[in-house]
C-alpha cells in the first residue's frame, strides 16, 4: 500500500510523450540496450544505481524518468527495510537485523548516487515538469534513506529489548502488526 501512495507521488507529475513513455517503461529498445550495457557488478540494487547512465542527461526527460524509476526501487528498499525491522519485535533473527543493516546501506548509496546524478542534471535545460520532478526526488530521496535509518534504529531497539527480556503488552504487538501492515 505505501508503495503504491509513493509510486502516485513519485510519478504523477512526470509528463513525458507517449512514445517516450513507451521506451522507459514498457521495455523497448533504450531500456533493453541500458540493461545489457550496464551489468549489476556487486549485487542486488546496484543494477537500478547503475542504470543512471551519464549519457542519459544529455536527454533531461529520459534522465529524470530513469532516476524516477530508480527512486521507486529506492522506496522499496526502504519500505523493506522498515517492514523487517518491525518484524524483529514479534521473533528476533540476526539474519534479519542483518538484513536490514544491508538495505540501509544499498540506501545510502542510492541517496549518493540519485542526488548527484539530479544535480548533474539539474544543470541541463529542463522544461517546467522535469525541473519540477527534480525538485520533488531530491526531496523525497532524502526521506527514503531517512525511513531506513529509522529501520536500523528500530532493530538496536529489538536487540535491546531481546538482550534485556523486555516484551510488549498484547495491546502494543497488535498497534506493531498494524504499523507493519501498513507498511507493507
Amino acid at each position: 500500500e505505501i508503495y503504491t501512495i509513493v509510486k502516485s507521488v513519485v510519478f504523477d507529475d512526470v509528463s513525458i510523450d507517449s512514445s517516450l513513455e513507451n521506451v522507459i517503461l514498457n521495455g523497448s529498445g533504450l531500456e533493453k540496450l541500458s540493461r545489457l550495457t550496464i551489468r549489476d557488478k556487486e549485487g542486488e540494487g546496484e543494477e537500478h544505481v547503475n542504470l543512471l547512465d551519464e549519457r542519459l542527461i544529455a536527454t533531461p526527460a529520459v534522465a529524470v524518468a530513469r532516476a524516477t524509476e530508480v527512486t521507486a526501487a529506492m522506496a522499496d528498499i526502504s519500505c523493506r527495510a522498515l517492514y523487517d525491522s518491525l518484524s524483529l519485535f514479534e521473533s528476533f533473527d540476526p539474519k534479519v537485523a542483518d538484513s536490514v543493516r544491508e538495505l540501509e546501506g544499498k540506501a545510502d548509496m542510492y541517496e549518493d548516487a540519485l542526488g548527484s546524478y539530479l544535480v548533474k542534471v539539474s544543470s541541463e535545460d529542463l522544461d517546467s515538469a522535469d525541473s519540477k520532478q527534480i525538485t520533488k526526488l531530491l526531496h523525497i530521496i532524502g526521506d527514503f534513506e531517512r525511513i531506513s535509518d529509522h529501520a536500523v534504529n528500530i532493530v538496536e531497539s529489538a536487540e535491546e529489548m531481546r538482550d534485556k527480556k523486555f516484551e510488549f503488552s498484547e495491546k502494543a504487538q497488535g498497534e506493531l502488526a498494524v504499523m507493519r501492515e501498513a507498511v507493507h
